[in-house]
Formats: structure tokens, C-alpha cells, sequence
């Protein structure tokens, strides 16, 4: 054991020996040599996707030489402290700020989640709530060195214990000596798997932040002046020209999220629905079936789902379901994905007659705000022909027509029968309500990405992928699991 430990000592030694005499134009960036899938091996040997994405970045962004050297993490940071290595890609945590000048520009986004031990205390307790007073309740394993998770529990009022690596906190979870550990979803995930805990341990859904990665460079490295500023300049245009995204895609590894921006529409889309609704499950399906990306979706208001993706606010890469993409030049668009039948709703006590939108003129007609019709009738809006009210969503729209406050609302018919049947607020208005025979038309519904590097590969494998998907077989699996809730 001590021949053993005493050859590691001495190859490290060697290893920053070499370092040293390398050419005084690269720069020499440390990794954790046991973090997979992001980063694992010694020395030059260290791989992974977060490697091989910097490497990438750094070369496109400055055009800089760059060497990567893989050891222990501690001693990683350590070695960048004292300048003998030059740069960490990390989470610039107050600590690491003492010794390292951070990029203004954060290069890598990693999620985080709560890991804890399947019928735990812990368990029963975060699927009740997963807020942080519940946390407050349990003890933390955090890894020594992630100053993200110490800098969360200081901030939290959460107690915690350390263990050197992620295998060591998950080992402790599995023996029931601490309680949850929270930590980035794809390495831990890998470690679980190795260990042959994923009957044991899990994942709880709720993200509890996106940890921002940054270029961090020794203060007494001489590359953190002028490289440092060269490198947010470059990533930032990369960033504006979508390169820093198809960059990222390429590294990715297949278990990293994809963020989409929807609205509650259900049963279209709902929180609340199984699979989260049917043409959520119709999209997760494709894009497993396309590249085997996971999708996360976020429930926002139709308007702000739509900005979100425009501007990647919280990783957003596209919204859906919409009947197209043209609301925005920056956003390309998917094959079918569904259809939605629009059509008109009314009170039965009042017939409303028409065979063209022109001949609605006459009527309060209740919309939601950001949703489009046919082009003929919101032609006829824009042109202020037809007198509108706005709700905020479908039950909205369809409690301001009960209350008599609009003569029609228009609905798609699939939405307003899931409504009238599932909604306990609309349930007194089931004898008040009906749907007109006539409807309005029938549109399409896409997925839309922007249109950037990224977007582009991503919908190339999204389209691939929904071909291979049956959605007649989602909607009957949807609907038998809401017959028997």
C-alpha cells in the first residue's frame, strides 16, 4: 500500500515536471480525473464531454493552445492556486475567487437534484414537498471541493457532512448515515448506475438550480489578463452566432436535458396530466427515439413560453405546441406533430348563428392572449372588425362566457370536452355550455426551435425521431390512464 500510494506521489510529480516545460504558449487547464461522463483519467490521458467541449471552445473562441492535465480534484484546484497549472472550468465559488480571476461568460450549465434513499424517511418526506424547509429537516452529504453545494447549504441553513468523492456521499446514503445528497444529475446518475444502486437510490424531479460553469485562471497565471478577456469576446460572439450551442450539442452526452417552453393545455400539456399530457409524451417520445435526449418542460404563459425560447432563458432551446413558427423570424419549424380543431363555444341559451368569421362582427368573442386563429379571423381582429375579450387561458375564456361577459370563445374541441369533463370550477356550467357544430378550421401543431446552429441539428434528429413514434397509441394510453384516476 504505501509503494503504491508512494509511485502515485511521484507520478504526479513527474506530471507537473512535464508541465512545466511545456510550450510557454499553451495553457494548461486542470480537470477532475474521476468525474464521469464529464471528465475521468490521469494526466494528458483525462476525457470527457466537458473536456472535450473546452477544448473545442477554447481553440474556436482564441485560437489559444491548450493542453488538459487530468488529476484528483482537490488537488486539482490546488495545483491552480499555487499557479503550477493554469485554469479550472468550474463553479466560481467565493473560495476559488480568492485565488482565480472567473470569465464573465459562463461556458457549461449542470443541473442539480436531490438523491436519496428509495422509502427513506428523507423520500416520504421531499414527495410531500421539495422546497428547502423540507431539507432543513435531513443531513447532506456534499463532495469535497463542490463549492456550489456548500455555498447552497451555507446560504439554506442546511447542516451537512462531507465525503472525498460522489461514490463516497452515495455509499453513506445507501447505509442510511446521511439523508440526501444534493448534487449535478449526470455524474451522479453515472455513479449510481455503477454501483448498482439504481434500485436503491433516486433521483427526485425538482431542479434546484442550473450551476454556471466559468473559465477560472489563476491569479498567477499569465494568462489571466489578456486570454481571459480574448476568451469572453470569442464565446460571446460564438454564442451570437449559435457555433457555442452546436458546439455544446455535439459534446453533450444523451441524459442532459432538454429545456422546452409550453403552456398548460390541456390535454395537450399539463403538469398534472400523466405523461404530461399527450403531445408532451408525443415530443419526449421523439426526441428519445432521435438522439436519446431526455426533455424537460416548463409550464409558462404562452407569451413569455415563446420569449423564453427566443432568448434561452433557463436553457430554453424551443417552445410547443404552436400552428407555427412564424411568430418570430428566429425559430424554424417541425413536422406535425398533432392537429387542433378550432371551434366555437356558446351558452345554449343563446344560439349564436354564422357561417363565416365575418359574420361574428356582431359578437364579444372571448380569446386567450398570445394564441392565433385562422388567418381569415385574426385578419379580421387586427383590422378591428371584431370585438374581442382576453383571458389569460382556456378556463378563464370559457368562466368569462358562462358569466355572460362574451357571446363565444373560441376553443379547440379536444381542449374544451377535457375542461367541461375534468375541470371542478366548469362543472356547474356543463348543462350551460356547448360547443357549436360548426368549427372554424382545423391547424396543424409543430414544434418550433430557434433557428441556430443548435436548433437546426436538434430538429433534423426531433423529426428523424417522430417518425418512428404512433400517436394514436399515446392518446389511447392518455386517455386510459385518466378513465381510471
Amino acid at each position: 500500500m504505501i509503494l503504491n500510494r508512494l509511485a502515485g506521489m511521484l507520478a504526479a510529480c513527474f506530471l507537473l515536471a512535464s508541465t512545466s516545460l511545456a510550450d510557454a504558449d499553451e495553457i494548461n487547464i486542470a480537470f477532475n480525473s474521476n468525474w464521469n461522463p464529464y471528465s475521468s483519467g490521469e494526466g494528458a490521458g483525462v476525457s470527457g464531454d466537458l473536456v472535450h467541449f473546452i477544448s473545442a471552445l477554447v481553440e474556436e473562441a482564441t485560437g489559444q493552445k491548450i493542453r488538459v492535465t487530468g488529476l484528483p480534484w482537490a488537488r486539482a484546484q490546488r495545483e491552480v492556486e499555487l499557479g503550477r497549472l493554469d485554469a479550472i472550468v468550474t463553479y466560481p465559488s467565493s473560495e476559488r475567487l480568492g485565488y482565480v480571476k472567473a470569465s464573465k461568460e459562463a461556458v457549461f450549465y449542470l443541473e442539480t437534484r436531490a438523491f436519496l434513499r428509495v422509502g427513506s424517511v428523507a423520500h416520504s418526506a421531499l414527495r410531500k414537498s421539495q422546497e428547502i424547509e423540507s431539507h432543513r429537516l435531513f443531513r447532506h452529504c456534499v463532495m469535497l471541493g463542490d463549492g456550489w453545494s456548500q455555498d447552497f447549504m451555507d446560504t439554506n441553513r442546511i447542516v451537512f457532512d462531507t465525503a472525498r468523492e460522489t461514490d463516497g456521499c452515495l455509499k453513506q446514503i445507501d447505509a442510511g448515515r446521511q439523508d440526501i445528497f444534493l448534487h449535478v444529475s449526470g455524474t451522479t446518475r453515472y455513479s449510481i448506475e455503477r454501483l448498482g444502486l439504481s434500485d436503491r437510490i433516486i433521483a427526485m424531479p425538482k431542479v434546484y438550480a442550473s450551476v454556471p460553469f466559468h473559465m477560472l485562471v489563476s491569479k498567477k497565471s499569465r494568462f489571466s489578463g489578456e486570454f481571459l478577456d480574448n476568451f469572453d469576446r470569442g464565446v460571446a460572439r460564438l454564442k451570437e452566432t449559435g457555433r457555442f450551442a452546436a458546439l455544446l450539442a455535439k459534446y453533450s452526452s444523451p441524459e442532459d436535458e432538454l429545456v422546452l417552453a409550453s403552456r398548460n393545455w390541456p390535454p395537450f400539456v399539463g403538469e398534472d396530466l400523466p405523461f404530461g399530457g399527450g403531445m408532451n409524451e408525443i415530443v419526449s417520445r421523439a426526441f428519445a427515439a432521435g438522439n436519446g435526449h431526455p426533455v424537460k418542460t416548463a409550464s409558462l404563459p404562452w407569451k413569455r413560453a415563446i420569449a423564453y425560447a427566443k432568448t434561452g432563458t433557463n436553457r430554453s432551446v424551443g417552445f410547443f405546441p404552436a400552428t407555427g413558427c412564424d411568430l418570430d423570424a428566429g425559430f424554424i419549424q417541425s413536422d406535425v406533430i398533432g392537429l387542433s380543431t378550432l371551434a366555437v363555444a356558446e351558452r345554449r341559451a343563446n344560439d349564436v348563428s354564422w357561417e363565416k368569421p365575418e359574420d361574428l362582427c356582431h359578437y364579444q368573442v372571448g380569446t386567450v392572449v398570445g394564441y392565433a386563429h385562422t388567418k381569415e379571423f385574426d385578419d379580421l381582429v387586427q383590422d378591428g372588425l371584431v370585438s374581442t375579450v382576453s383571458a389569460h387561458d382556456d378556463k378563464a375564456n370559457l368562466l368569462k362566457l358562462a358569466e355572460g361577459k362574451t357571446d363565444i370563445a373560441l376553443i379547440d374541441s379536444e381542449v374544451f370536452s377535457y375542461l367541461m369533463s375534468e375541470d371542478p370550477d366548469l362543472a356547474q356550467y356543463r348543462d350551460v355550455l356547448r360547443l357549436d357544430e360548426k368549427v372554424m378550421g382545423q391547424r396543424s401543431l409543430h414544434l418550433c426551435l430557434r433557428n441556430d446552429a443548435y436548433g437546426r441539428v436538434l430538429m433534423k434528429s426531433f423529426n428523424a425521431g417522430l417518425k418512428k413514434v404512433n400517436p394514436d397509441m399515446v392518446w389511447n394510453d392518455l386517455q386510459a390512464r385518466l378513465d381510471a384516476r
